[in-house]
């Protein structure tokens, strides 16, 4: 991934130091059920005082650490209820008691980039509960399906990066605001569903239901979900290119991992649509 970013003399003087490329759009979390809010890092932000300080910088090398140790925590920590789903034995705490409290440290961490170094690893954790859960659940009922679920999803995370890094979409601001409205429209179904759910009605209903039309509206899903990649990388890769403090390379380790679970969430959801026709 390059590291070189665009020259400071050809940019808008009234932009913020880091542009508009900086930000970080918010996307549903894991099964698209939460969101994180955008962060914008401007001038007078936290950040941007410790870069001026001389603080250690940002690193492409780094944020790949700090994610491999991440993903680390959450695969650790969803062996247990995975284990115990293929055994039959329930496993509702940990999905749920995983979802709400990545939910709340998601929100959390979006609003105080800052925090990130301190949640990240607990976020990390609960994801892993929730996931292994998840993915326990449906291995029993779908066989090979988190197998696939994976190879799916990296598949999507290595075709993004290309993209990435030959034609830099998520610099352009048609491209940004067409699939930033795309993440906003994914998440308010999801809370209507689930709202609607909650309160005995039908909701979309349709898309629970092994019908072309949902496995159409489920692969559009994913695609999504695999485009938000392209804002992680383009915030990477500014942020190196910026000379961004070190802090953030845990911010945008957590960016990458809620960007590669709501793939990995979207993947076993159209695989099991298939397989149930």
């Amino acid at each position: 991934m390059s590291t070189e970013g665009p020259d400071p003399s050809e940019r808008d003087p009234s932009a913020s130091d880091h542009g508009d490329d900086i930000s970080v759009p918010g996307r549903p979390d894991v099964g698209g059920v939460a969101a994180l809010k955008a962060a914008r890092l401007g001038p007078n932000s936290y950040l941007s005082e410790r870069a001026a300080e001389g603080v250690d910088r940002l690193t492409i090398p780094g944020v790949v650490v700090r994610t491999t140790i991440l993903f680390g925590v959450l695969v650790v920590c969803a062996a247990i209820p995975w284990s115990m789903a293929l055994k039959g034995d329930p496993v509702g705490v940990f999905f749920w008691g995983g979802l709400v409290g990545a939910f709340v440290l998601a929100m959390v961490i979006s609003a105080r980039p800052t925090l990130a170094p301190l949640l990240g690893p607990v976020y990390a954790a609960c994801e892993g509960l929730c996931l292994g859960a998840l993915s326990g659940i449906l291995e029993t009922a779908y066989r090979g399906i988190v197998a696939q679920a994976f190879l799916l999803t990296f598949g999507a995370f290595a075709a993004v990066l290309s993209i990435h890094l030959f034609f830099h979409p998520a610099r352009s601001k048609v491209f940004r605001t067409a699939v930033f409205g795309a993440m906003t429209a994914v998440l308010l179904i999801y809370l209507v569903d689930i709202g609607a759910s909650l309160f005995g009605l039908p909701g979309f209903s349709f898309l629970h239901e092994s019908s072309p039309l949902a496995i159409l509206i489920a692969a559009g899903f994913l695609v999504i979900a695999s485009l938000s990649l392209t804002f992680d990388f383009q915030f990477i890769e500014d942020s190196a290119a910026g000379s961004a403090p070190r802090d953030l390379e845990w911010f945008a380790a957590f960016s990458l991992m809620v960007s590669i679970v709501w793939i990995y969430v979207q993947a076993l959801r159209l695989l099991s649509l298939l397989r149930d026709r």
